[in-house]
């Protein structure tokens, strides 16, 4: 057995001869995920780095009793290298096989098959085993077959077990300024983290033990994992809707996956993202200080002119500052733990519940446990995603987003009575609440994808003067203006086809009390009551209506109970109807 380990050592080191020197940093700190995610999968083993023998060669030792695995890790200088060498192995090491489903490409070889390779982009790994069965506590009771028996099943095991750990961390590099960009996700789904159903034990640390509950369940619930990724400079389609060539620049891990596909990533507010681009690998550990550094700075800013303390108000955050890889949120705590960074996830909580006060508002409860404070978080980042998607045209995402928001709530809502800090607050439910408007969302989203609008709808003023009342109509689920004020509500007038319709008076009179009456489609426009408030109101075509209605009657401020009266139902607005045409009429605007 010893000579079948040194043989297979001996290729490993013919093929590592002829590799080319690089960068040991990122060697480095993909060997470094390797172990940590090793870790945390072989409880009870110790790991040892030997000293390099090149600046492209790692070797590691993971021990226990009476067992010893070897992992060698090398990189080469592209993936096309690193492809030509690996293939030659089967021509200088006898008894060669295939494996499938390992990598790139893998092979097992030396006694009985207990060796194995992989390929995987310009990274490749051998792993071999020695299992000292003769020491285990029940040798005595074996006979030789039986010992030899085991060796052979424990080498084999081990080897793969450890092949197939190193294998989930370890993913092709990614090449710099990787662009692909796409204004729409044209997408069916948004996939999975690798590792997002591996195993997880969570590290020791000082972070309270409803916390570490908290992050577990979560990240059962579906908080997107980071484990096994790169770390990268990423951009994202953002919107704002009234800015549509606008992205946002944020870091994240990215997902693997073919360099000319939809590529996705772990962002820090826990969801995947499609990207538009993938650049520079970049640093957990300086952002994260980054982010610190400002909320001292920021603190200290306040102190000087403010003598009040300073307390941490938890609002709806908007998507690009949830998206920031130098924001402070709470939920940066979970990913960080997941990713084993204790020392980052220890200073981000205790640099946040600074600003938090066990007899305001209801610290108290987040205090005691944080899951709530932290599910409330995340849900309202994927519902967020699903608003702004809506109102830039991006349905597919938005469809995706809002039912996934969806599923959360009903998970989240079956564990609040589950958590005994939580189950005793009365009003615990209501946290998730401003989700109702959902149901509109994705009635309106199915509409859509059920009645596909053929063409683009045209925006400028010339072309939309050609166009007919009826078609006009039409087009106001794609209306969209913004609010401008707070609190208050939307002039849908800025939008291109309402002040057309508005422009055409008495035309557009008839069509639009039909709309008033009939039409429930959403617009593209969405009202809050402030900001950083987390409700939202999706803005109706009969809504819509009725303001070009009151623009073109010029009814001013008179009768202002008609907006509550179209929230009545049909026969609420029915009746607005009915008395706006014989106002109309009145003033012979209508026959």
């Amino acid at each position: 057995m010893q000579r079948q380990l040194l043989s297979g050592l001996l290729v490993f080191g013919v093929l590592a001869s002829t590799a080319m020197s690089q960068d040991d940093s990122e060697l480095e700190r993909l060997a470094d995920k390797v172990t940590q995610h090793i870790a945390t999968q072989m409880t009870g083993w110790q790991h040892k780095r030997l000293i390099q023998p090149s600046k492209d060669v790692i070797i590691d030792f993971w021990t226990s009793p009476n067992r010893i695995v070897k992992i060698s890790m090398m990189q080469r200088k592209s993936v096309e290298e690193a492809h030509d060498n690996f293939v030659k192995l089967p021509s200088e090491e006898p008894n060669t096989r295939e494996l499938k489903g390992l990598g790139d490409e893998a092979y097992s070889w030396g006694y009985r098959q207990s060796n194995i390779a992989f390929r995987r982009g310009k990274y490749t790994v051998y792993v071999s085993t020695n299992a000292e069965v003769d020491r285990d506590a029940d040798a005595g009771a074996l006979s030789r077959e039986q010992q030899s028996e085991r060796r052979i099943s424990e080498m084999i095991r081990l080897s793969s077990e450890f092949a197939r750990h190193a294998a989930a961390v370890i993913v092709p590099a990614i090449p710099a300024s990787q662009v692909r960009v796409l204004s729409k996700f044209a997408g069916d789904s948004i996939p999975e983290p690798p590792q997002q159903k591996s195993s997880w034990a969570p590290p020791q640390t000082q972070l309270p033990a409803t916390l570490i509950s908290a992050t577990t369940r979560l990240f059962e619930q579906g908080l997107a994992d980071p484990r096994g990724m790169e770390y990268r400079e990423i951009e994202i389609y953002l919107g704002p809707a009234w800015r549509p060539n606008l992205t946002g620049k944020t870091h994240g891990w990215v997902l693997p996956g073919a360099s000319t596909s939809q590529r996705f990533a772990v962002c820090w507010n826990g969801l995947v993202y499609p990207i538009i681009s993938v650049a520079n690998e970049v640093d957990v550990r300086t952002d994260i200080e980054a982010a610190i550094k400002t909320d001292e700075e920021n603190r200290a800013k306040r102190a000087s002119t403010d003598p009040t303390p300073f307390y941490r108000f938890r609002d709806a955050k908007p998507e690009g500052y949830s998206l920031s890889a130098t924001s402070l949120l709470p939920i940066k705590v979970c990913l960080l733990l997941r990713l084993g960074r204790v020392d980052l996830a220890e200073r981000v909580w205790a640099t946040w519940t600074i600003g938090m006060d066990p007899k305001i508002n209801d610290d108290s409860i987040h205090l005691a446990d944080p899951y709530l404070m932290l599910a409330v978080d995340w849900t309202w980042a994927i519902y967020d995603r699903a608003i702004n998607a809506h109102m830039r045209g991006d349905d597919r995402l938005c469809a995706i987003s809002a039912l996934m928001a969806v599923s959360f709530e009903k998970s989240i809502r079956q564990e609040i009575p589950m958590r005994p800090e939580l189950r005793a607050r009365q009003h615990a439910q209501e946290y998730m609440d401003f989700l109702q408007p959902l149901a509109l969302l994705i009635q309106d989203q199915e509409r859509r994808a059920k009645h596909p609008r053929t063409s683009p709808m045209p925006r400028d003023r010339a072309t939309l003067r050609q166009q007919t009342t009826g078609q006009l109509i039409d087009y106001l689920d794609e209306a969209l203006a913004i609010q401008m004020g707070y609190p208050g509500g939307i002039d849908m007038d800025q939008d291109s086809v309402v002040a057309e319709l508005i422009r055409r008076g008495k035309e557009a009179v008839e069509p639009l009390l039909n709309a008033l009456e009939n039409d429930t489609r959403l617009t593209r426009s969405v009202r809050s009551s402030r900001p950083w408030h987390s409700d939202r109101h999706f803005m109706t075509v009969y809504e819509t209506a009725l303001q070009a209605l009151r623009r073109i009657l010029s009814v001013g401020n008179e009768n202002p109970e008609d907006w509550e009266n179209i929230e009545m139902g049909p026969e609420g607005r029915r009746a607005v109807a009915a008395r706006l045409r014989m106002l109309a009429q009145a003033i012979s605007q209508v026959k």
